[in-house]
């Protein structure tokens, strides 16, 4: 945690390739769906990242796309045996909490346009 010059404590910010080295070193001892679920999420990350100022068509709709299934809250919780491939889902399998990676995204991008 760092300190703000207000005196609030703040989250450390990290890197994604430094938030994925962990999971993928995690994952190498996983099997091949835990692997996969890694890909799919870190696409998705970079993608809205990479992308997100761009004023290109293609790469807008990319943005646009990765943005819609990070976003979007599902209107009823995810049952553990839903073998889909939604963000919350996702999330869950990981470990990892949608909600607070949610909110770095929109910090992230926030802070990209505000420049």
């Amino acid at each position: 945690m760092l300190i703000s010059p207000s005196g609030l404590l703040e989250p450390d910010a990290i890197l994604p390739s430094q938030f994925f080295a962990t999971v993928r070193r995690d994952a190498l001892h996983k099997r091949g769906e835990y692997r996969l679920l890694v890909a799919v999420l870190e696409d998705a990350i970079t993608c809205y990242q990479k992308y997100a100022l761009s004023i290109h068509k293609r790469d807008r709709r990319a943005v646009e796309e990765a943005e819609q299934w990070i976003m979007n809250e599902p209107a009823a919780p995810a049952r553990k045996d839903d073998c889909s491939f939604s963000f919350e889902q996702i999330c869950g399998v990981l470990d990892l909490d949608p909600a607070y990676l949610r909110r770095g995204l929109q910090r992230w991008r926030a802070t990209r346009i505000a420049d």
